[in-house]
């Protein structure tokens, strides 16, 4: 039995983050829509472009990542969300308590980002569980 192809929405502003997650997200047979504004992946979700999750870096040019979120749930409230941010991880879990939304600390490794969309995408919890990314806000 074969996987069912999933389409996610990548919203982040660095191109060669974007380029890099879009490819290995692909490879592991995903299709990846790519924005590198808030303002233009809400765009795509108010043309009713289904998605299956949406991975989002909390650190945008035009909209914060908490707005973002909140615009999001407002339209999609039944859409897997995970934050990506190389910001302070504490801040980041504060900011993302009780929202149900997952996250990844940058850097992160690959085998990270595929297991977390994986389990997004089965329907697991949204919450944190890197202790790598929590240990190293801690040093």
């Amino acid at each position: 039995m074969t996987a069912r192809r999933r389409r996610l929405l990548l919203v982040d502003d660095a191109p060669h983050v974007a380029r890099v997650v879009a490819r290995i997200l692909a490879e592991v047979g995903h299709e990846v829509e790519v924005h590198a504004t808030g303002r233009a992946a809400l765009e795509r979700l108010a043309e009713g472009q289904p998605f299956d999750a949406a991975l989002l870096d909390l650190g945008l040019p035009d909209v914060e990542g908490i707005d973002l979120i909140a615009e999001i749930r407002a339209r999609r409230p039944a859409l897997p969300l995970l934050a990506l941010s190389g910001c302070d991880a504490v801040e980041a879990r504060r900011l993302l308590d009780g929202q149900g939304v997952g996250f990844l600390a940058k850097p992160f490794a690959m085998d990270a980002l595929i297991g977390r969309v994986g389990a997004l995408l089965d329907g697991g919890p949204p919450a944190d569980d890197d202790q790598e990314a929590l240990a190293r806000t801690r040093t």
